[in-house]
């Protein structure tokens, strides 16, 4: 007959008490406040857990609900999409906010916005239209999620 010692008893009791709490570290949402500069790039990037926020002198994007297009934190090179719920309205004139580390670069971040979706599957292609600014965190904002 099949006999469970204390050691196994204590590592399947052990499992799944923390197995819930290591999903929901995993499903922790990235946030920050970001803010750039230079002539097409001064503003900020506000990420908050249900909304997006980007101002720039060349685009003003509202607090705009988004959905989680593509999301990697697992490279040298971490980055995560962000696809804008009410862009079919093109108020700012973005559907998909890209946000990009640079490990080469470690104070300081990538701000990539695509007009459509298309563009940025396409990001590759020359001729696809971008904004990208270099962002950084901005000072007493804490990064989450990363």
């Amino acid at each position: 007959m099949f006999t469970i010692n204390r050691l196994t008893k204590f590592f399947i009791l052990s499992f799944c008490v923390i197995s819930p709490w290591l999903v929901f570290a995993a499903d922790k949402p990235f946030t920050g406040v970001f803010e750039g500069q230079g002539r097409g790039c001064y503003g900020k990037l506000f990420i908050k857990t249900k909304t997006i926020e980007w101002n720039t002198p060349f685009t003003v994007c509202k607090q705009t609900p988004y959905t989680i297009l593509e999301k990697d934190f697992s490279t040298k090179s971490p980055h995560i999409a962000y696809l804008l719920k009410n862009s079919s309205e093109k108020a700012c004139g973005l559907q998909v906010i890209e946000v990009k580390f640079n490990p080469e670069y470690p104070d300081y971040w990538k701000a990539i916005g695509y007009p459509t979706i298309d563009d940025f599957y396409n990001k590759n292609d020359p001729n696809s239209d971008t904004l990208s600014c270099s962002i950084w965190v901005l000072k007493g904002s804490q990064l989450m999620g990363f």
